[in-house]
């Protein structure tokens, strides 16, 4: 198969279930939520036409693969900043290990430590 008839395919199973997420909505009463999908079905533009499903689809879509590439990006460029600059990669590490208490092998630091790092706030 293809990659373009893969992503085609694909394209038309999301879009499938995105379109039976709106019919759901649509379906249990007059408000769509206000989360992004129930502001996309409420978008009226000047005329007052609201968006087909095909459009909303292609809205959710494209900030749920939007905010993926942008998010790899963007740790793509930090990486390279840290690389290139060791005095402030060496300035976050220090900042890390005194933010985070000594954990047992294998145990990650826990979400509430990162507030704490002074160095990445400054560079980042």
């Amino acid at each position: 198969m293809s990659g373009r008839r893969a992503w085609t395919q694909a394209r038309q199973r999301l879009g499938a279930i995105l379109g039976g997420i709106l019919s759901e909505r649509r379906a249990r009463d007059d408000d769509p939520g206000d989360d992004l999908l129930g502001t996309l079905m409420r978008y009226r533009d000047g005329g007052g036409a609201a968006l087909s499903d095909d459009q909303v689809a292609d809205n959710v879509l494209g900030v749920l693969f939007a905010a993926q590439d942008t998010t790899a990006s963007v740790l793509t460029w930090i990486l390279k900043f840290l690389h290139d600059n060791p005095k402030i990669l060496e300035a976050v590490k220090v900042s890390a290990r005194r933010a985070v208490p000594r954990r047992p092998a294998g145990r990650p630091p826990a979400r509430r430590h990162s507030p704490s790092q002074p160095a990445a706030g400054v560079w980042f």
